[in-house]
């Protein structure tokens, strides 16, 4: 929302400006829960990112990433893709929701084929649900290097 939005920014904009002037860098949270300031504040973040990241991990990044989160839009530039798209949607998405990443269909110029999967945002990060998206992946790219020798052949 709006609010987090706002907290996002002005902690980017502290990192870059204390970078700028010489400072340290301000860091935030990858993953939170819901309305803290963290990269990607949901309920489910968190749990996710813990479940497919080694115990080690480090659950911090430059606050200066907040200030590109709200330019980014899945899709925007859809319509410069010439080669054929496979788009893999995670139906229970809290971070990019999928009626948005259906919006960005509406922008693709190309043959795009769409898979949806019953899982969250980072699920699809790992075990069954990444395990299918991998598969459809390499199923598509086969397809699509053999329908290009193919034309070679025939040229």
């Amino acid at each position: 929302g709006t609010a987090q939005i706002l907290k996002l920014l002005g902690a980017g904009t502290r990192d870059s400006v204390s970078r700028l002037l010489g400072g340290s860098a301000l860091t935030i949270p990858i993953v939170g829960p819901s309305r803290t300031l963290a990269a990607l504040a949901t309920e489910d973040a968190e749990s996710g990112y813990r479940a497919i990241t080694t115990p080690d991990w480090c659950n911090e990044v430059c606050a200066g990433v907040a200030l590109s989160i709200p330019l980014y839009r899945p899709g925007f530039r859809l319509r410069k893709v010439e080669a054929p798209v496979l788009r893999q949607i995670a139906e229970n998405d809290t971070i990019w929701p999928s009626t948005a990443m259906e919006r960005g269909l509406k922008q693709a110029d190309v043959s795009t084929r769409v898979e949806y999967y019953p899982c969250g945002h980072v699920e699809a990060c790992g075990g069954e649900m990444f395990d299918r998206a991998v598969t459809a992946q390499k199923q598509g790219l086969r397809k699509l290097i053999k329908g290009r020798n193919q034309e070679n052949e025939s040229a």
